[in-house]
């Protein structure tokens, strides 16, 4: 197979041969292409280019940005939109050839982007802009990007008949490779006909990628000579569009424009006969994307090629413009035929206009599509349409003809929801400030809008009214005449304000409504990749327009507000970020219109900024001595991070920060808890394994005839659409066929990504969307999303090798404590159960990469490395090596994890497997454990296993917390809920629950045990191991309060180990008259508890049977419910209290 040279300019620079992109990339591409093309004809032409970014096209502003010196060398203008109406406008207005001459070039072509929402706002623009029809030697294309299953948009979409009314050319691909001859032809077409032309581009062309050939001479439009009456005609625009000329215009759109088009489509055959067999008895009438699920279904039924489609009878024709219609292909289609079969997205668009222009011929056949020859629905009018949705139609339409159909195979993947792990979805981002800024404590009902800040309305913040783009706010003032709530809250993105979201705030002033608008300002259009918003003000600037514009207050919160103080007007204040529920209530009594804004970085930008170098990292680094955390949760209710981790642990649920992940923003601290412990100068780096050089030569997995296809799953913002990329790279450069698809919608944010790739000898003709059971390999990356049966249902237990990382990532919602931690095992034998056996690898890539490398940020190429090692990859190591150089981020490093990756599958036994844990094991002296074991013998209990040896551990962890007696109390305890249990022949499950229960009511965390936590040796070695600077430990001793103070104080290690160690001597005061610390409200109430729990343990085993056991262990377990410190453990304490009135009465038969 001849190979291919690749590197990422030439996917743009290229002018002759094949190039591997998306259809992103090829929306840039053909504009360049265009003036490629008029230069070698003598035109001297420039483009304009402006549009808002918006999935599924939100990357082209990227690719602009990226491409700036060809932009330069071939005269490309790129102006990004403030809004879509107004960048349409801006095009508008490159063609108006009456508005100013052309100084140096001698033409303009235009491009506007914009998603479906875009093109709804922008339709009076388009409606006049296209009956104005382009300039001298210019063109316009609009590319619409359609969300058919609302990925990542509000509402799915359609936009064909929004500008159809436009009257506008639409035409749509299906392919990269589509994109660009078609996208080449809309621009020679709308120069010719003089309409404005559309490129339909659905998520899946968009987001998908393939390879396309390039050639100067490969499209060379033809333009046909038009006659009306006689005359010829060709375009000329008008100068004025005014009455009577705008009726003239109309008549010439629908009457010779159309026509033009028509024309054109037909001289350069934009609309093809794909298969056209002697006999035809069906016709299927499809365009684009369609299309290709259309292909990708009639494989399935075994008519794969073009051959066995013919040999069937079916005519395929596929449309390249879809408005207006040529009746001369639909007519040819029709020839012959029974059926003609509409195969389009959503409502019905093509298969009216093809059933009214057969109405008055002389064949009439059945023309069916989303309703069958009886009226009764049969093509889908929701969602996507995709080959496993149309093979069921299909296979119903064909069987009374074909009778050696492939039958469908039993969905033995559609497994039952019990059978996977908890969803993931999508979430704020670490350090994100959203977490912060949507909690509203003002008691005032809450508006959400479009933007990042729109996920509060799944995280239960409250939010109840939803609004489009821009309305943000004009939803109350419909409301508020006709309820007797007097304010309300309207968060808005500093994206959207600047967008249009402004022009609601005028309209609440002009109304005359009590609310308060909360600008969340954090600089850049986070939800499409970190864009600057266009038209962006400074907060300093806002504030003075917001006043201009009549607001009554502005109150501006910031994390850092002395940057604003001496630029803001003098009666704009700058407060704190912690002053932000105090400014809410401030603003809920502000009569009129107030506005909050709160400012502070997009934390996935700024995390993008350090990554290059260009944001300096904070020095300090926040750490959780999971000892004295009591997995509480008030760390992640006040951060709302994700960085924040629950573990399980010996001891329970404990916290962790991810180091990895965390963005500094330090919201965690505020946690009502003594945990926090502080490295200044960041984290240590580990030191890098050595990776042997001598890593044997890897198997290639064969690609057969139908494909090879990949199924990669993960969690967004890891890397897995890069790693898509690479691997399509490789396949590129050893010279095979390829097309793929990477589905990410909100998935950046945390939540599911879901990667395809299909890889052939031949030009794929169908999806890029590898079908149900068709998976050959599983790169599962996140154990979650793998076993989604939306996505394991890509796999066969027939076809499907899997390659398995067991590291689990905990959800948004584990680390909001509302869904239990995963565990690994059942997933994983969720994965076995639906692949093959042989093949099967399972490692813990997160900690093997970082047992070898010092971190995990490369654990998803690591997996690569093993994918490749294992020999399921088509591709050899040597050219994934070069996809990784070509690539050109962090290479060396990349390419240590790669090969690191290789190593664990070819020896996975010299590998290391163990990563440092940032965090400890209890390490209990030998004596104490031995003067334990003495006691518990006392008590008959065993050693080595089982309850006894759990009560050992804890009979000697209570020695060092108080003494000896406490130990003896507790073990008397144990001992008499095991004996009672034993005596049932009920196990051990009512004496685990004690073990556990009372030791956690017997070893509270005050002060004494605080400073012994922290003085524990396997805690001070994890931070002079991770550290490289002071140590500081976050306290707020419930005493100090009294004395006004409301935060924390870092007290330097040099002075709170000496404390600790005094703290620690002085134990044995503990609960006596000399305790200072036990006066307090709740030392009293913890001194009380484990007295309550003793008694209660008298009496369930005074009462236990068989039928009693469970509500006994419950009422045993319960007390580990009695979590947290200060108020947070209260409110735990009246919770156990209610609850353990209940559970008694079970638990004595009293209920």
């Amino acid at each position: 197979m001849p190979q291919r040279e690749f590197d990422l300019e030439s996917r743009y620079r290229l002018t002759e041969g094949e190039i591997l992109l998306n259809g992103t990339q090829a929306l840039v591409r053909v504009l360049f292409d265009r003036l490629r093309a008029d230069r070698a004809r003598g035109l001297h032409t420039a483009a304009f280019a402006s549009g808002y970014p918006g999935s599924p096209l939100g990357g082209l502003d990227f690719v602009f940005a990226r491409t700036a010196t060809l932009r330069a060398e071939l005269g490309v203008e790129w102006v990004p939109g403030v809004n879509e109406d107004l960048a349409a406008a801006s095009v508008w207005g490159s063609q108006q050839d009456n508005l100013a001459p052309l100084a140096r070039h001698d033409g303009v072509i235009g491009l506007w982007y914009g998603k479906a929402p875009g093109v709804d706002r922008s339709g009076d623009v388009f409606r006049h802009a296209n009956l104005h029809g382009p300039g001298r030697n210019g063109g316009v294309v609009c590319a619409v990007g359609d969300d058919p299953q609302s990925k990542s948009s509000t509402l799915p979409s359609a936009s064909e008949l929004a500008l159809a009314d436009a009257g506008m050319a639409i035409l749509a691909p299906g392919t990269p490779q589509e994109v660009l001859d078609l996208g080449f032809h809309a621009y020679a077409l709308s120069r010719y006909a003089g309409c404005w032309t559309a490129l339909k581009i659905v998520s899946s062309v968009a987001d998908g990628f393939g390879i396309a050939e390039v050639h100067p001479g490969r499209i060379a439009p033809r333009e046909p000579a038009l006659e009306f009456d006689g005359v010829p005609w060709r375009f000329t625009q008008v100068p004025r569009l005014f009455l009577p000329d705008t009726i003239a215009l109309e008549a010439e759109l629908y009457q010779k424009r159309f026509e033009a088009v028509r024309a054109y489509t037909r001289e350069n055959g934009l609309d093809v006969v794909a298969v056209d067999p002697p006999a035809a008895w069906l016709a299927i009438v499809s365009y684009g994307h369609p299309y290709r699920e259309l292909r990708e279904a009639l494989a399935m039924l075994g008519l794969a090629s073009d051959a066995a489609i013919r040999d069937a009878g079916i005519r395929l024709v596929r449309l390249g413009v879809i408005h207006p219609l040529d009746p001369t292909i639909l007519e040819r289609a029709a020839r012959g035929v029974e059926e003609v079969l509409v195969v389009e997205d959503k409502r019905p668009f093509i298969e009216p206009l093809l059933r009214d222009l057969l109405y008055a011929a002389n064949v009439r056949p059945r023309v069916t599509g989303k309703r069958d020859e009886a009226g009764r629905p049969l093509l889908p009018r929701d969602g996507e349409l995709v080959a496993e949705r149309l093979r069921p139609v299909l296979a119903a339409r064909l069987k009374p003809r074909l009778t050696a159909l492939v039958e469908a195979p039993p969905r033995a993947n559609a497994l039952p929801a019990t059978l996977s792990g908890p969803p993931r979805s999508a979430s704020f981002c670490s350090g994100c400030p959203h977490n912060r800024s949507t909690l509203e404590v003002s008691g005032s009902p809450v508006g959400g809008g479009v933007g990042c800040h729109a996920m509060m309305l799944w995280l239960d913040r409250g939010a109840v009214g939803y609004t489009h783009m821009g309305g943000e706010g004009a939803q109350w003032l419909g409301r508020a005449p006709f309820t007797d709530v007097q304010h309300y809250v309207q968060d808005v993105g500093d994206g959207t304000f600047f967008h249009s979201a402004s022009l609601a705030v005028r309209a609440a002033v002009a109304a005359g409504a009590t609310m308060t608008f909360k600008l969340l300002y954090n600089g850049v259009v986070a939800m499409t990749g970190g864009q600057d918003p266009a038209g962006q003000l400074s907060v300093a600037r806002t504030a003075s327009l917001l006043l201009a514009e009549g607001v009554a207050r502005v109150i501006v919160v910031s994390d850092d507000p002395e940057r604003h103080r001496a630029l803001l007007p003098s009666n704009v204040e700058a407060w704190d970020r912690e002053r932000l529920h105090e400014a809410e209530r401030v603003l809920a009594a502000t009569r009129g219109v107030s506005v909050l804004i709160y400012d502070q970085g997009c934390a996935a930008e700024l995390r993008r900024l350090r990554k290059r170098g260009r944001a300096p990292e904070r020095p300090r680094r926040l750490f959780i001595n999971e000892a004295v955390c009591e997995g509480c949760g008030d760390c992640g209710t006040k951060s709302n991070c994700l960085s924040v981790q629950p573990v399980a642990t010996e001891y329970g649920r404990k916290t962790r920060i991810h180091q990895a992940s965390c963005n500094t923003d330090y919201s965690c601290l505020e946690g009502e808890c003594p945990s926090f412990v502080s490295v200044e100068g960041g984290i240590a780096p580990l030191p890098a394994v050595p990776i042997p050089a001598d890593i044997p030569e890897a198997a290639r997995a064969p690609v057969p005839e139908e494909g090879w296809r990949l199924v990669i799953t993960g969690i967004g913002g890891t890397g897995i659409v890069t790693l898509n990329q690479l691997l399509a790279t490789a396949c590129f450069m050893e010279g095979y066929a390829l097309t793929g698809l990477d589905q990410t919608g909100l998935s950046q944010k945390g939540g599911p990504v879901v990667s395809h790739l299909v890889v052939a000898r031949e030009t794929p003709q169908g999806s890029n969307l590898v079908a149900e059971r068709a998976a050959d390999v599983l790169l599962a990356l996140d154990l979650l999303v793998a076993t989604d049966p939306r996505h394991l249902q890509r796999a066969s237990a027939e076809r499907t090798t899997a390659i398995v990382s067991t590291s689990l990532v905990p959800t948004a919602d584990m680390v909001r404590g509302k869904t239990p931690l995963a565990t690994a095992e059942p997933l994983l034998a969720v994965l076995r159960a639906q692949t093959r056996p042989a093949g099967f690898v399972a490692l813990d890539m997160l900690a093997r990469t970082e047992a070898v490398l010092g971190d995990a940020v490369c654990a998803n190429v690591f997996a690569l490395g093993a994918a490749c090692q294992a020999g399921v990859l088509p591709v050899s190591a040597d050219a994934l090596e070069r996809a990784i150089a070509i690539n050109g981020v962090a290479v060396e490093r990349n390419l240590a994890a790669f090969r690191a990756g290789r190593w664990a599958v070819a020896d996975p036994l010299r590998l290391p497997a163990e990563r440092r844990e940032l965090n400890f094991h209890r390490h209990l002296h030998i004596t104490k454990l031995e003067a334990a074991k003495a006691l518990a013998n006392e008590f008959g209990f065993e050693h080595r296993t089982g309850v006894g040896a759990l009560a050992i551990r804890r009979a000697a962890e209570l020695t060092d917390y108080q003494d000896a007696a406490l130990a003896r109390r507790y073990l008397e305890v144990v001992a008499l809920a095991h004996t009672a249990e034993r005596k049932l022949g009920a196990g051990e499950a009512l004496g685990f629950a004690v073990a556990e229960g009372f030791f956690h009511l017997l070893a509270v965390k005050d002060e004494y045990e605080i400073a012994r936590l922290h003085l524990l040796a396997d805690f001070e070695a994890l931070l002079a191991a991770n550290g490289r600077g002071e140590v500081r430990y976050w306290l707020q001793p419930p005493w100090l309060r009294r004395f006004g103070l409301k935060r924390k104080v870092g007290v330097p290690g040099w002075l709170a180990r000496p404390l600790f160690r005094l703290l620690h001597t002085l134990r044995g005061v503990r609960g006596t008259r000399f305790d200072v610390f036990g006066r307090q409200k709740l030392r009293i109430i913890e001194r009380d508890l484990p007295y309550e729990y003793e008694m209660g343990v008298h009496e369930i085993v005074a009462r236990l049977n068989a039928e009693r056991l469970d509500a006994a262990i419950a009422l045993a377990r319960l007390s580990l419910e009695v979590r947290g410190f200060e108020d947070i453990k209260l409110a735990a304490i009246e919770r156990y209290r209610a609850e353990r009135w209940r559970l008694r009465a079970l638990a004595l038969g009293m209920a």
